[in-house]
């Protein structure tokens, strides 16, 4: 039985939350593990008892704590130069895994002969209450590679890979899509992808909206990595920052800007009923929006695919 590295992130979840994370893959039937747990939020005092607390019973669990806050990238690519497992699963503080995951994933990566294995999500609310809505993304490597034309169909918390496949490969440092930049990558080096076609993952949905400036920013370098992807362009860090830094990239988040402030006029007006102003934006921003029209094409293939 191969070794697995759990790798996992924390930074200010609640407490509850991280406990029942890593409780979740503690369980695991899949019993050669070792679980590293990075604390990217080094000044948080209670999470670091929390973690070394929980270690103390279980001696597969190792826990690294960062001088700085160095961002989720920078955290993963430390506790994967640090695993001794052959194989790397990622687990996110605020999600839990079904008991069989890490064994299924296992046997379903070789099985399918692949270098990275995912699987299917169901959502929950911040309470932990199941919604019933989850994903059914495609499982075969050519359709997913496909499908990443458009946006990431390997939900992220969920991946199990060869650790020889993220060491070449590392996260960018770059604060925002570090997993669709990354698979994006792998794609075009010719790894073989797949997803299992099962939900494995309780993944929490956070009502906490981010910030505006981030969910442009978030949104700049998805568009980047796609149209690299689809133009079959090296995808790169260097490529990527200069890209942010150029005329085009300041444009982009200029356009994105403004229709993130429309989309909420949008809303607003929905919100109290104003359905025929609705109507009338919603048409104008279509028309007038590269970026929407970009986002309506993405949400319709997507679906298809």
């Amino acid at each position: 039985m191969k070794k697995v590295s759990v790798v996992m992130s924390i930074y200010n979840e609640p407490i509850c939350w991280i406990e029942q994370s890593i409780s979740s893959i503690l369980s695991q039937t899949y019993k050669n593990i070792e679980f590293i747990i990075i604390l990217d939020n080094p000044d948080d005092l209670n999470l670091l008892d929390c973690v070394k607390s929980l270690a103390k019973r279980d001696n597969r669990i190792v826990v690294l704590k960062n001088d700085i806050n160095v961002g989720l990238g920078n955290s993963l690519n430390r506790g994967i130069e640090y695993a001794t497992g052959e194989y790397i699963a990622r687990m996110d503080a605020d999600d839990i895994s079904m008991k069989d995951r890490i064994e299924k994933e296992v046997e379903y990566l070789e099985e399918n002969k692949l270098d990275l294995v995912a699987t299917n999500i169901i959502d929950m609310d911040m309470g932990g209450i199941l919604t019933g809505k989850g994903t059914s993304y495609p499982s075969k490597n050519g359709r997913i590679k496909e499908y990443l034309k458009y946006g990431s169909c390997l939900p992220h918390p969920t991946w199990l890979g060869k650790k020889n496949v993220f060491l070449k490969n590392p996260y960018s440092p770059l604060r925002a899509c570090q997993d669709y930049e990354l698979v994006a990558r792998l794609a075009q080096k010719g790894y073989k992808l797949g997803v299992l076609p099962e939900a494995l993952l309780q993944y929490r949905l956070n009502n906490n909206s981010i910030s505006s400036k981030k969910k442009v920013f978030q949104k700049t370098v998805s568009f980047y990595v796609r149209d690299c992807y689809k133009s079959k362009k090296d995808i790169s860090y260097s490529n990527l920052a200069a890209f942010l830094n150029s005329a085009q990239g300041i444009r982009k988040r200029e356009c994105l800007e403004k229709y993130y402030l429309s989309v909420n006029e949008l809303k607003e007006s929905y919100r109290k009923n104003r359905y025929v102003d609705f109507l009338i934006k919603g048409i104008n921003l279509f028309l007038r929006s590269k970026e929407a029209r970009d986002v309506l094409k993405e949400i319709l293939i997507t679906k298809i695919l």
